[in-house]
């Protein structure tokens, strides 16, 4: 038996929908092999990018009926970016904004209406608007660059020989 490794309409399914949000399964090979069971089900998903060098290798551990997949990145450009990441700032002065907000709302749409869901909706795209006005998400910066300190020269030949 064969999964994953099959060609059908759920594996056609499954490619379509990844290619469609410009994904790729970079898992090639079968993590189970028995003498009449072959099975790649173990996928790994991730952003179909030209930027990084992927690929993944299967280890025997020894201990279980699968094999352990092993996922390589290699990163382009990587040292010389700032690393940055998306961050939202409660402080005193926003919070107070954001419950005065909340406050001066009149919630007359919240309760007139006959249909829960809707109710629910209004509720939440109201809480969501001031919140996401009172506490924007802004960059912020967490580090100029990667040094990867504890990288030395015997863990990278080390590794080379895996």
């Amino acid at each position: 038996m064969l999964i994953f490794l099959q060609y059908d309409g759920k594996l056609l399914d499954l490619q379509n929908l990844l290619l469609t949000n410009v994904l790729i399964n970079i898992a090639k090979s079968p993590a189970r092999i028995c003498n009449h069971f072959i099975s790649l089900i173990e996928v790994i998903i991730v952003n179909n990018t030209d930027n990084n060098e992927m690929f993944t290798v299967n280890q025997d551990l020894g201990y279980s009926d699968h094999l352990a997949q092993l996922l390589y990145i290699k990163f382009k450009n990587l040292l010389n970016c700032p690393i940055t990441k998306f961050k939202r700032h409660f402080m005193d002065k926003n919070v107070e904004e954001f419950q005065y907000l909340l406050q001066k709302e009149n919630w007359i749409e919240v309760s007139v209406s006959n249909e829960p869901n809707t109710s629910f909706n209004i509720f939440t795209d109201t809480f969501s608007y001031y919140f996401t006005t009172t506490f924007p998400l802004k960059i912020t910066c967490v580090k100029d660059s990667i040094v990867n300190k504890w990288i030395t020269k015997g863990t990278t030949i080390s590794r080379n020989k895996l």
